[in-house]
């Protein structure tokens, strides 16, 4: 009944010690209680909350002169947080381990007094200690319980903290030693998804614990373990009002804790069957079948429980008698429930006999199974497993102590059901539960959503001598020779330019048209329009509307797209090459006749300012925003926000009438570049283009700003205050010249070397030696003309200043001191090139490359030539391009973080006055 596994015992008595006495004592003969009958059962009890909220429960027993106090806290693992697991278990451990008062183990001041019942136990949803004293010890109970209450955080120490640790952790190690072990954590993962509370398991994991500071453990004290998160029941031969005084005397003074949040229900139900195989070091194969049920407490969940019985408890359950007495197929098998309090679990677990096959055990549980949910149980068999209940009550009972004694169901009533008779309703619900009603909660919630997990026998495996030479790495021979396709082009009558590449290795066509606009044309409209145009394109044209176009599309297989970037705007087609022409005729119409409809005019305005939001809330695409305009300026095409985007007051002001113009003004054939690769040749492809686009008039196009613009004279710092920010995003910028430059290939090596790869030489300092960042990485970003250098570290809010400092540093050391080694040119130059041969390998890849040849006016042969040109590199290259690309003294500096924490950093950088921006680039006090 109930069968909870995932608790954590405490180091009083060893598990196996446990197991020993269990199996001493499982013959004891136990008399019947004779004070109640089954349907009398009643535990009294008063109930008392304190001024500071603890929740007091006494019951008085007067058949023998003791007394048991338990103490439940309302915490357990599913209130850690994934990578600070196990924190529950090893709190409980520190517990036993001295007070303030008392700085000694828990169990020397008791044992001697004749203590019985004494422990600690964790699970998913509380902690719990009690213990079992004669009356006269309690006193001493009180005062232990409540110093370790109320004043424990100052005798955690450090040597503490690692001693349990270690403890806690080869508890660990230990029950990972346990054949099957291995199922709890892969169960816990499967039946709950990522983020749900018992998604981990109770104990965690070793690397979670060795991350665990004393402040971590602090913390958790000061956020679970006080009065108002705590239920005491007190029971045994006592004087109810002598003892309440006792306990306002002793715990009274404690301070409540802060507020607790708690989880509802949480049952996260699945549909369908889910597996899992893997392999153990066990002797029999074993199998678990588990369904996520209602939580405790519930009455399907107790429905449940009875089912589990019928189905698998003891030698007249169904199971049992097929599998293990009849077929003698498993050597055993049992179901039973694991009731939690926000969600439960139902599990059919059953070990093979040696040589029978897993499948086998369960096509004969699944068999009966159905056969449950059909027929539901007998009334003999419902009424043999309530009497069962009933008789484990009863037996509990008995005891005012330990597991299952009245202290703790009184508890657990108060703690999951919220009063401490809550245990009545479990009574009822099993008292009044028919066939029909146990038969339809299980259809409800077994027919579907199983769990299976096979664990096999881990076979003897053994490794084989070989002769392989360990000492030394082999050296890969020569990368193969790159193959970029044959660039063909064509023009057809209008001055629209063809770029092919024939791949005929699938039927399949990619067609993508650059309109020279992009973001860059927002220099002359509003800041926005580009994006919003774009984004508005397949919305809908003259003859079909947005729904259609997506139909239409979705029944050729055909993939529609249009975007920006910075230099030009995209209109992409991929589709089969059977429906290449019907695909074509959408093609056409959407970049020839959009219609701009002002209902998704509006919707996608909202859309495009909601997307500002929150990029001005994301430090990395804030700066981005920004940095722009600081290095190239107002007026120059590459000026406005790199996202694209706009700022929303310029997207408010934004009129349909505003994209009808930005298509009219720039979307003309001879200005533009159709690039397609694919199955098809020059002579398929271009009659097709020929007829959709003969309508398509050409006219000249606004010159955008492209002026060169000079690098600052002296570096500059701007601060953009973000409250709160945990990090700071240090980001630095400048403009370094257009891919036309003869030392185009060897900037790019330059900024390979500096921080294009994770091995460059700011990841490795900034992330790898200091630790200060997740990663710091930089990029010349891809342009046109002058192209935006960007070097970018979010780091830990005090090493704002010292960062700064080792990217100058960075950058100083590769033009002076410090210059390109020849290690590095050639790792770099190698990367490069034997990159080249798996580059091209998919048509969109080939595509990219295409776009680059087109928007930065390559020649034919680049790519062929590509690895070669590379090749004739020097390291002497590379240091006379890095300074064109590494100018510490030119840098623009944004930094998106605290102002309360990293301006006086910034200040004692002596990069002159710090000036103040708000999310849009705007001067701010």
């Amino acid at each position: 009944m109930n069968n909870r596994r995932s608790f954590f015992i405490h180091q009083g008595l060893s598990s196996l010690a446990l197991v020993l006495i269990f199996i001493l004592l499982a013959g004891a003969w136990s008399a019947p209680a004779r004070a109640q009958g089954s349907q009398e059962i009643n535990i009294t009890f008063e109930k008392h909350v304190l001024s500071n909220g603890l929740t007091v429960i006494l019951h008085e027993d007067h058949k023998a002169p003791i007394v048991a106090f338990n103490v439940w806290y309302h915490v357990g693992s599913k209130n850690e947080k994934p990578g600070k697991t196990g924190f529950a278990h090893l709190f409980e451990h520190l517990m036993f381990n001295g007070s303030e008062h008392y700085n000694d183990d828990f169990f020397k001041a008791l044992q001697q007094f004749g203590t019985t019942d004494i422990n600690g136990t964790t699970n998913e949803d509380r902690t719990n200690y009690f213990e079992t004293v004669p009356v006269s010890a309690l006193d001493l109970v009180l005062w232990l319980e409540s110093d370790r209450m109320g004043h424990l955080k100052g005798a955690i120490d450090q040597a503490k903290l690692d001693e349990q640790r270690g403890v806690v952790q080869n508890e660990l190690r230990q029950y990972a030693n346990e054949p099957y072990s291995i199922a709890e954590e892969l169960l816990a993962k499967a039946l709950f998804p990522a983020g749900h509370p018992y998604s981990w398991t109770v104990g965690g994991s070793i690397e979670d614990l060795d991350r665990a500071s004393l402040q971590d453990v602090q913390d958790w004290f000061s956020s679970y373990y006080g009065p108002n998160n705590a239920v005491v029941v007190i029971a045994g031969d006592i004087n109810p009002r002598e003892v309440l005084e006792k306990v306002k005397k002793y715990f009274g003074s404690i301070s409540p804790l802060p507020p607790v949040a708690r989880h509802t229900a949480w049952v996260a139900r699945r549909s369908g069957e889910q597996r899992q195989k893997v392999e153990d070091r066990v002797s029999q194969a074993r199998i678990y079948l588990a369904w996520n049920i209602p939580q405790w407490g519930t009455a399907e969940a107790d429905y449940l429980d009875l089912a589990s019985s019928i189905l698998g408890q003891g030698k007249n359950s169904r199971l049992y008698k097929r599998l293990v007495y009849e077929e003698q197929i498993a050597s055993s098998i049992s179901a039973y429930v694991d009731l939690r309090e926000i969600a439960g679990i139902f599990f059919i677990t059953a070990d093979a006999r040696p040589g029978v096959a897993l499948d086998k055990l369960e096509q004969a549980i699944k068999e009966e199974l159905a056969r449950f949910l059909k027929d539901g149980p007998e009334p003999g068999e419902l009424q043999r497993v309530r009497t069962g209940y009933l008789t484990d009550f009863i037996r509990g009972i008995e005891k005012i102590g330990g597991f299952s004694g009245k202290c703790d169901i009184l508890a657990r009533s108060q703690v999951f059901g919220g009063r401490p008779d809550y245990y009545q309703e479990n009574l009822k619900h099993v008292r009044e539960a028919t066939p029909e009603i146990i038969k339809e909660t299980a259809k409800k919630w077994l027919a579907d959503g199983v769990y299976v997990l096979e664990i096999h026998p881990y076979p003897q495996l053994s490794a084989e001598k070989t002769d392989v030479d360990r000492s030394r790495r082999p050296e890969p021979s020569a990368a193969p020779p790159a193959r970029f396709p044959q660039v063909q082009k064509a023009s057809l009558s209008n001055g629209l330019k063809i770029i092919l590449a024939e791949r005929h290795t699938i039927p399949y066509v990619r067609l993508g048209l650059m309109v020279d606009a992009g973001y860059a044309a927002d220099q002359l409209a509003l800041p926005g329009t580009a994006y919003f145009a774009m984004q508005m394109l397949d919305e809908g044209t003259a003859r079909r509307s947005s729904l259609q176009i997506s139909e239409e599309l979705a029944l050729l297989g055909a993939e529609l797209q249009a975007s920006s970037a910075l230099d030009f705007s995209y209109v992409s087609l991929g589709v089969l090459k059977e429906n290449l022409d019907p695909a074509l005729d959408i093609y056409a119409d959407v970049i020839l006749n959009p219609s701009f409809p002002q209902a998704d005019f509006q919707r996608l305005q909202k859309i495009q300012i909601a997307r500002i939001q929150q990029e001005k809330f994301a430090p990395t695409t804030l700066a981005i925003r920004v940095l722009p305009k600081l290095i190239f300026g107002q007026g120059h095409a590459y000026g406005n926000p790199l996202t694209g985007s706009g700022y929303e007051e310029t997207v408010l002001k934004i009129k349909r009438e505003d994209l009808i113009k930005f298509h009219k003004t720039w979307f003309k054939p001879n200005h533009s570049t159709l690039v397609v690769t694919g199955d098809v040749t020059m002579a398929e492809i271009k009659p097709r283009l020929e007829k959709i686009f003969k309508d398509w008039q050409p006219g000249d196009m606004p010159r955008k700003n492209l002026d060169r613009v000079s690098p600052r004279p002296r570096p500059a710092v701007y601060l953009i205050d973000k409250p709160g920010a945990p990090q700071s995003m240090v980001m630095a910028g400048l403009p370094v010249p257009s891919p036309a430059d003869p030392d185009d290939l060897a900037m790019d090596l330059v900024n390979y070397i500096f921080g294009g790869d994770f091995v460059s030489r700011i990841n490795m300092n900034i992330r790898e030696e200091k630790h200060w960042s997740y990663g710091a990485f930089s990029v010349i970003l891809p342009a046109r003309a002058q192209r935006p250098f960007v070097a970018v570290a979010p780091v830990q809010l005090d090493k704002t200043r010292e960062t700064i400092l080792e990217l100058t540093a960075e950058m100083e050391g590769m033009l002076g001191k410090k210059p390109v080694t020849r290690e590095e040119f050639q790792n770099a130059l190698s990367s490069k090139t034997n990159q080249l041969p798996g580059q091209w390998e998919t048509m969109a890849a080939v595509e990219s490359s295409l776009i680059e040849l087109a928007n930065f006016q390559l020649p034919d042969d680049y790519f062929q030539k590509y690895a070669t040109r590379l090749r004739r590199l020097q390291p002497e290259d590379l240091n006379r391009a890095a300074r064109k690309v590494l100018q510490p003294n030119s840098l623009v500096w944004v930094v998106v973080g605290d102002r309360s924490k990293v301006e006086k950093q910034l200040q004692e950088l002596g990069l002159g006055q710090i000036v103040y921006l708000d999310g849009d680039g705007n001067l701010v006090k």
